[in-house]
């Protein structure tokens, strides 16, 4: 018996609906990793320029 792409109980709209969802179910999991770690990162850069800054005391006065 050779192999049928749809069967007669699948629902071709159902498929294509259930398809999309679960793209959006990981693509919602990937930003919910992706995200908090991006914004610890520019917190990370953000805190070390400004003691760098501070560090320093400001622009050096020698010409």
């Amino acid at each position: 018996m050779p192999w049928r792409s749809w069967s007669s109980t699948e629902n071709r709209a159902l498929v294509v609906v259930v398809t999309a969802l679960q793209l959006l179910l990981v693509a919602v999991v990937w930003l919910l990793a992706i995200v908090p770690a991006g914004l610890l990162a520019l917190a990370a850069i953000a805190v070390k320029t400004i003691r760098g800054g501070a560090a320093r005391g400001g622009p050096d006065p020698r010409p």
